[in-house]
């Protein structure tokens, strides 16, 4: 808006509550506060916010610093709580092979997301890079001090109009904005041609404080891409930090290796539990199309699975391990995936101890032919409990696998900033579902037509026995019985 109107969030909060579920506020020291402002003009509670952060704040130092009339330096009451870098630090290829538009040929290069990649060479003191974006899509690209928005100097890179312009992010009531900057700091071109989009820029470079890109150390870098050529809100926005001078092309190789690793996860994982098992349950549902084999297969199905996610999560753990910074069991994919091992496990195991069938000694016997009053049949035997059991872990285990499936192909696109394919994932689950209820009714009607032609020969039957007689049909349905008694 015009800043006439302003929004105003007043709230109150209990100190020192003794409700262990509430978030305790302490009346003498730190508290952390978090907050966020959406954007303007658009009321909804899911829209994507234009800045976020949060702060810490002594209340008693507050408190005093109002009570004596607010003076003095208030440094210490209020702290910014993004006090630290946490931008991740990248190592670029030794080798770009990619040549821009204008005929600069660039030395390194870092892959930033799927579609993007930054390439740069080193002069004295000048950084000529690029960002290079398979499509049509506005391009953004910056420096952070201390990797923070606010602050930061950027170029904005339009196809649309074949411009670019420079702004620095400041701070106002209304949180991070752009903010039209006279900054030397960049100087660019835009092209887009085949399919290609380039921001090629130049920067002054330095060494230690002299100037905000330094040649030999650590820089905070800030980069967006578009959903189109033109200005809008971007698809794919984050900070990175890369020593300019140092690549390692083993680095590289390592960093394409997890992600391989990670890739080869999800593929024997996929194979365990969206076709193996799901093929194991098919063939124990349907075992009367395949009456002689159907165990042979359901047991090589299921240990199949356990093997495929023994190794699966055996590559995980290994893939994990050699990270820089590992976190193992920091997720719920990870412990679900642990749980499907030891219950997959169990399972094989629980197959191979399958009681055997109870002889009945009397066949007629009264407890053979005890008749369930209740809607649920409990296990009366050995081989019963045994049947649920392993009927009820197989079912549930399908559940927790197309859960880890789904989760794993989400987490690997947002860690390697991909595409999910989940939804193609769910498409095949409903494809499977619908391919099982279909054939459920093929048989259920093929036991109907059984069912009427078995009752029809019966009538037939019947029928010819009493013409031979010499009785009608419907005589021969009461025909009394002679007895001789001589």
């Amino acid at each position: 808006d015009d800043g006439s109107v302003t929004t105003v969030l007043s709230f109150e909060k209990l100190l020192e509550e003794a409700d262990v579920e509430e978030v305790r506020l302490v009346k003498m020291g730190e508290n952390s506060f978090v907050w966020a402002v959406g954007l303007a003009g658009d009321p909804a509670l899911d829209s994507t916010h234009q800045s976020v952060g949060f702060i810490k704040l002594d209340l008693d130092k507050v408190r005093a610093k109002t009570e004596t009339g607010g003076g003095g330096d208030s440094g210490d009451a209020v702290t910014d709580g993004d006090d630290t870098n946490i931008s991740p630090v990248v190592v670029g290829a030794c080798s770009s092979g990619f040549t821009s538009p204008d005929g600069v040929a660039y030395e390194r290069k870092v892959p930033i997301t799927k579609l993007l990649t930054f390439h740069w060479r080193l002069s004295d003191n000048k950084l000529e890079g690029a960002l290079q974006y398979s499509g049509s899509a506005w391009l953004a690209f910056g420096v952070s001090m201390d990797g923070k928005l606010i602050g930061a100097d950027a170029i904005v890179g339009l196809p649309s109009d074949s411009s670019v312009k420079k702004y620095e992010l400041v701070d106002n009531d209304e949180g991070s904005i752009l903010d039209p900057s006279p900054t030397s700091l960049f100087s660019g071109t835009i092209s887009s041609e085949s399919g290609e989009t380039v921001l090629a820029f130049e920067a002054a470079v330095g060494s230690g404080d002299t100037h905000i890109i330094d040649k030999s150390g650590l820089n905070t870098f800030l980069y967006a891409e578009g959903a189109s050529a033109e200005f809008g809100f971007p698809q794919h926005r984050g900070t990175f930090r890369v020593d300019l001078d140092t690549c390692d092309d083993d680095v590289q190789a390592a960093a394409r290796s997890h992600m391989g690793a990670f890739a080869a996860h999800g593929v024997i994982a996929t194979l365990a539990w969206g076709i193996a098992s799901p093929f194991a349950v098919t063939v124990a549902w349907f075992r009367t199309l395949v009456p002689s084999s159907w165990i042979y297969i359901h047991v090589f199905s299921n240990v199949i699975s356990f093997f495929f996610t023994l190794i699966a999560v055996i590559v995980a753990i290994s893939a994990m391990s050699v990270q820089t910074q590992a976190s193992h069991f920091s997720d719920p994919h990870h412990w679900v995936g642990l749980l499907l091992l030891v219950a997959v496990t169990f399972q094989v195991m629980n197959g191979f101890l399958r009681p055997p069938v109870e002889k009945r000694n009397d066949p007629y016997a009264a407890s053979h032919y005890d008749v369930d009053s209740g809607f649920l049949k409990f296990p009366k035997s050995p081989r019963e409990v045994w049947y649920w059991s392993h009927r009820f872990t197989g079912v549930t285990m399908i559940g927790m696998g197309i859960f880890q499936i789904q989760s794993g192909l989400d987490m690997f696109a947002w860690n390697y900033n991909v595409e999910s394919i989940a939804p193609w994932f769910w498409g095949y689950v409903g494809l499977f579902a619908f391919c099982l209820i279909s054939l459920k009714f093929w048989i259920m009607f093929e036991e109907y037509k059984a069912r009427r032609g078995m009752e029809a020969m019966h009538v037939d039957h019947r029928s010819n026995a009493g013409s031979s007689q010499g009785m009608s049909h419907a005589d021969s349905e009461l025909v009394p019985v002679q007895f001789d008694m001589s």
